[in-house]
């Protein structure tokens, strides 16, 4: 079984001086910055979750939508093309359909349209 092994509650940590925030706002550091982005008791989550799954790494969101947009976000580059179905999660058909140039649709009766 696994286990979290601290679950810590704050929001904001502090730096040993101006260096040390230098570092860890470049990533040179593992330290923390602000709790919503990562902190002791998420990157446990973090890393008892990608054992579990035998995985190299995993990342925890607040929300499903976020962790849709961040992936969609991270695959697709500027002029990349999206292939989806309108009955795709709402949200997701919406940040698609804002953000990204799509040349096909499928309908309902699954047929695809260009649009």
């Amino acid at each position: 079984m696994l286990s979290i092994r601290r679950f810590l509650l704050t929001s904001t940590f502090t730096f040993d001086n101006t260096e040390h925030v230098r570092k860890v706002m470049n990533f040179e550091s593992d330290d923390y910055v602000y709790t919503r982005g990562n902190n002791p008791t998420l990157r446990d989550f973090e890393t008892k979750m990608s054992s579990l799954e035998n995985g190299q790494g995993a990342v925890a969101f607040a929300s499903g939508m976020a962790a849709i947009t961040t992936t969609l976000f991270s695959l697709l580059k500027p002029g990349d093309k999206a292939l989806y179905h309108k009955t795709l999660y709402g949200s997701s058909h919406t940040v698609l359909k804002k953000n990204v140039t799509c040349i096909w649709r499928g309908n309902r009766n699954g047929q695809l349209v260009r649009f």
